[in-house]
């Protein structure tokens, strides 16, 4: 069986499930089909120089040599890289730098064909992963401006994709890909302010199929996207996913900075966890959307033990916006730390049900602490602090049409209620619209939350 006609697109699920990942089984066999000035074999790994000019013919020769001959490792030396644009076809290994100090790689300006990629199917990208299981590790890549002649699209610096859409061809792709230990920025990291982050006019990372931007029948792509101990600076969007058919995100320990929103789930069927990232300025630091009445249903968020660094006036922390296109995710949030310093929101919730909102942080300045809008029912809100002293130009927790809410804080905290059966547990005194509420030291347990029942990522 595991020698029969596969697809490669499964050749890493072959490599793992057969017990044939591993270094090609002679070194020996290997061929440099590459510039052999700048670009030579070490064991079974390829590693490249750079020549000071473009360096793109060379890296893209090592890439598809390393596919044809099954090399897992390609290095990149000591040293500043130029590219113009790079496509990692079904490639299983790592591109890996020195360290983000000593490995630079520089998208060159007006390097990429945006226009003519989207005319044939693809998502415009400087470096474009389709399918197979990439790691990119252990360097600095910076990009700004990258299109020769400008599409219809946002692009983006990289993009882990499927196959281009637009045809007859209608299957499921795959792609398991991993950033770690880069830091991703473009040229506005000089001086990005405001009116700089609404008009830039590039992406940081892409996980999608090419249907999601360009239509046709190419619209899921499934597999994993780890995203660890980076940084993505000054883009559009920092991180956007969209995994439709069934995925696991882990966006953990990174820095994000000056994007116009930071991390963005679009219509996804994912298991996603952020886990103790730092997020600094921007809009939207975490963005949940459904867009379409065909996306998916269900997915899973588990967002914990970040800091939210926010001063600008309306930024969100954490938003959901799935009111026109209702789901079942039921988010879990908990032990992060809001310092907000503007007039905007630290959770806004529009039309998303049973989350869970527990043990997180507020401190400073902000419209409204937390919001939850009519079709945001059923959240449990426990045992968040620093409401005393936080500085609210409305009030710290607002209900707005929302049914079923279940309030148990400790501290003081000022609350509007226009909703329908809130339940507030372990209280001193009577609420009402806009009331100072004393919750004591510690709430009651109300019996309503049950981890199981979160709605889990459906494989389709």
């Amino acid at each position: 069986m595991c020698f029969g006609k596969i697809r490669r697109v499964h050749l890493f699920w072959v490599c793992v499930l057969c017990g044939l990942c591993g270094h090609p089984s002679s070194v020996s066999a290997l061929e440099n089909q590459c510039d052999a000035v700048h670009v030579r074999l070490e064991g079974a790994s390829f590693v490249i120089d750079p020549t000071g000019f473009d360096d793109t013919q060379n890296i893209q020769c090592a890439v598809d040599s390393a596919v044809q001959q099954g090399i897992e490792r390609i290095k990149l030396s000591k040293g500043t890289f130029r590219l113009s644009q790079l496509y990692v076809d079904d490639f299983v290994g790592v591109l890996s730098g020195v360290s983000k100090a000593n490995t630079l790689l520089e998208v060159q300006e007006r390097s990429v064909a945006c226009a003519a990629m989207e005319e044939t199917g693809e998502t415009p990208a400087a470096i474009k992963i389709v399918e197979g299981a990439t790691r990119i590790q252990n360097m600095t890549i910076s990009a700004d401006n990258i299109c020769s002649v400008e599409g219809d699209l946002l692009p983006y610096v990289i993009h882990f994709s499927g196959t281009v859409t637009g045809g007859e061809e209608c299957s499921n792709d795959v792609t398991f890909g991993v950033i770690d230990r880069v830091d991703l920025s473009s040229a506005l990291a000089d001086s990005p302010g405001e009116a700089s982050l609404r008009a830039s006019d590039l992406g940081g990372i892409l996980a999608a199929a090419e249907g999601f931007y360009l239509g046709g029948c190419k619209q899921n792509l499934l597999g994993t996207l780890k995203i660890n101990r980076s940084s993505i600076k000054n883009f559009r969007n920092g991180v956007l996913t969209s995994l439709r058919s069934g995925a696991q995100v882990d966006i953990n320990y990174n820095n994000f900075e000056e994007n116009y929103s930071h991390l963005s789930f679009i219509d996804s069927n994912q298991i996603t966890y952020v886990v103790k990232n730092v997020f600094g300025e921007t809009f939207y630091a975490v963005r949940v959307e459904r867009t379409e009445g065909s996306a998916p249903k269900r997915s899973k968020f588990t967002i914990n033990e970040n800091s939210f660094e926010l001063s600008r006036r309306s930024s969100i922390g954490i938003y959901f916006e799935l009111l026109s296109y209702p789901a079942s995710i039921r988010p879990l949030i908990t032990d992060n730390s809001f310092s907000l310093q503007g007039g905007g929101y630290g959770l806004l919730s529009n039309g998303i049900s049973g989350g869970f909102f527990a043990r997180n942080f507020f401190e400073g300045k902000v419209g409204v602490g937390i919001y939850l809008s009519s079709g945001s029912d059923n959240w449990v809100i426990s045992n968040n602090t620093g409401f005393a002293s936080l500085d609210a130009e409305n009030e710290d927790i607002s209900i707005r049409g929302a049914i079923g809410t279940v309030l148990d804080s400790n501290g003081t905290y000022t609350l509007y209620d226009s909703g329908t059966g809130t339940v507030e547990v372990g209280l001193s005194n009577e609420s009402s619209a806009g009331a100072i509420i004393d919750s004591g030291s510690s709430g009651d347990s109300v019996g309503v939350f049950n981890q199981s029942n979160w709605g889990e990522a459906v494989y389709e």
